[in-house]
């Protein structure tokens, strides 16, 4: 009997399994035909897109402004010899006797390029002096040195930020910044600009979220210490305040802020009156103040050691020049030397604004800016069309370098977080004079009324 039904099983095994194998292998075949169908409908009905959006033609501007001598307090431009209110030269070491000799010298003993990344032969003593000196002046452990300034920030958000976490970002960051958020593929939530009702109200939705779902995620708050779209300094001390009650990490981008703000140009931290210690991890720039190239994070041993291993930037691209190492720690050096270049810069930045503040420049632009920050923005009072706004505020500018006046309308991509409205950019330097200032505020004033006369016909 037991033999029996064996065998009765092991027949009705042997023919089920030949049929369940055909009717699986028919609707296999019948699905990957269909699905063969589908795909070769899709590329038959599909039209590749361009590679340049056809929205908007741009002419080649590449070649538009050529400068042929230093860029210091006078700039050649196209032949022209202008005032220079268009770099970032705050504090005129770009024409540094002290500073070129340094970098001459150094040039003769180890050549131009590194040729390696840092891991790769291509870490010289300078790059380590360097790094012992920013993190010294600093009051931080140690410093990771990069030879980009756009690949610090990009690199270093990258490097800790990972997928899950929650990430809160000044809708007016970077887009440096921006482009490390995106590597990342974190989770991002833009508050207001300096609005820190918003960036409180986002922190507590996450917290409540968290413990709906009952998780932990971890959570970062990236401002920058000068915003370089807007002019604007954050409101440190408040940020601060919200990281410990919400236990957030915080990064600071000082790349403006570093060797302007502050009585001794250690940045917003100093200008506040907080510790470095305050924040995890400070990025800061070669490139505008020191008048050098590249760029730094500054923090613990703990922060920057993970960075020298995870920083994309730092392990794969050559080292920066040593030749441009040595220019930046001798101007960081005279920076030290002299905290008296730091009072005289905000000296010029405040007399910058209050000209700026005057009736004849306010009925013809909106002036946006921080009265002790190097960057000042104009806008048009009337700007209700985009491209007009551009065209109209190139055509200033244009006039205003054929006056001998440099200046610059900053541009933007359409990739950006928030849309940047068309504006015109100054800078001060330590170099100008306060006559300097009134002929170019003079010579703003007449362009405007000059290029918006067909406008009025």
């Amino acid at each position: 009997m037991i033999v029996t039904e064996q065998l009765d099983f092991y027949t009705s095994v042997g023919l089920f399994l030949p049929l369940t194998l055909f009717i699986v292998l028919s609707l296999s075949l019948s699905k990957h035909k269909k699905h063969t169908i589908n795909v070769d409908a899709l590329i038959n009905n599909w039209t590749p897109e361009p590679i340049v959006s056809k929205a908007e033609k741009f002419k080649d501007v590449s070649s538009k402004y050529v400068v042929d001598q230093k860029s210091g307090y006078i700039v050649n431009i196209n032949g022209i010899p202008c005032i220079n209110f268009a770099t970032h030269n705050y504090l005129s070491f770009v024409e540094n006797p002290d500073i070129e000799k340094c970098a001459i010298d150094c040039i003769d003993k180890n050549g131009v390029g590194s040729c390696g990344p840092r891991g790769f032969y291509g870490t010289n003593v300078v790059h380590l002096d360097l790094e012992n000196d920013i993190a010294s002046f600093m009051g931080l452990e140690e410093t990771a040195l990069y030879s980009f300034g756009f690949s610090t920030s990009a690199s270093a958000i990258a490097a800790y930020v990972k997928r899950n976490d929650a990430v809160f970002v000044d809708e007016n960051i970077n887009f440096a910044i921006q482009t490390g958020l995106i590597a990342s593929r974190c989770k991002v939530q833009y508050f207001k600009h300096n609005n820190m009702q918003h960036l409180e109200e986002l922190l507590r939705q996450q917290d409540e979220r968290d413990t709906l779902n009952s998780k932990v995620t971890k959570k970062f708050i990236i401002v920058e210490g000068v915003y370089m779209n807007s002019a604007d300094i954050c409101p440190l001390k408040d940020i601060l305040s919200l990281r410990s009650k919400y236990q957030a990490r915080i990064f600071v981008d000082e790349s403006v802020s570093f060797g302007t703000l502050g009585s001794t140009g250690h940045g917003v931290t100093e200008y506040f009156g907080v510790s470095t210690e305050e924040v995890d991890m400070i990025i800061g720039s070669l490139e505008h103040a020191l008048g050098s190239v590249g760029g730094f994070c500054v923090g613990s041993s703990y922060i920057i050691e993970h960075h020298r291993l995870s920083g994309s930037g730092y392990c794969f691209s050559a080292s920066l020049p040593p030749f441009l190492a040595v220019a930046a720690n001798k101007a960081l050096h005279l920076l030290k030397a002299n905290p008296s270049l730091l009072t005289k810069l905000r000296e010029k930045c405040n007399t910058m604004h209050s000209l700026l503040s005057q009736h004849k420049v306010t009925q013809r632009f909106l002036v946006q800016g921080h009265r002790d920050t190097p960057l000042k923005y104009l806008y048009l009072q009337k700007s209700d069309d985009e491209v007009a706004s551009k065209k109209l505020l190139q055509t200033i500018c244009d006039m205003c370098i054929q006056a001998g006046f440099a200046i610059t309308c900053p541009s933007h991509l359409d990739q950006e977080a928030k849309k940047q409205k068309p504006s015109i950019r100054i800078t001060c330097n330590i170099s100008h004079t306060e006559q300097d200032m009134n002929s170019l505020i003079e010579t703003l004033c007449k362009s405007h009324d000059i290029a918006v006369q067909p406008l009025n016909v």
